[in-house]
């Protein structure tokens, strides 16, 4: 081998060996938590069909609200008999939105 290439090889030997026994340059960081956030979830739930209901068109038409725990229409539906009177999903949305707003705007 040449002198120049066991130099080389020498030195590069050196500093692999250097570079690895030296203490990290960098300091550890703190980490910084995410700015905090609502919870996401699914606020309406669809609600299956009910092969035991006779005349109830279950299957689309109505959603549980996992907020208030109420049973709404999807859609604005015109059903028969009580079914017609549940409030619709975007009008329970937009009252609880209505009603967050609110809230912030009397609390500042």
């Amino acid at each position: 081998m040449e002198p120049t290439t066991k130099r080389f090889l020498w030195v590069s030997a050196m500093l692999l060996v250097s570079g690895c026994a030296a203490p990290s340059q960098q300091t550890p960081q703190a980490v910084s938590k995410p700015p905090k956030s609502t919870v996401e979830y699914q606020r309406f739930v669809p609600i299956g069909p009910d092969t035991t209901k006779q005349g109830v068109p279950w299957f689309g038409f109505f959603a549980l609200d996992t907020k208030t725990g109420l049973l709404c229409r999807t859609a604005d539906w015109q059903l028969k008999d009580s079914w017609g009177t549940l409030p619709t999903c975007y009008d329970l949305f937009a009252e609880s939105e209505a009603l967050r707003r609110q809230e912030a705007r009397t609390s500042n």
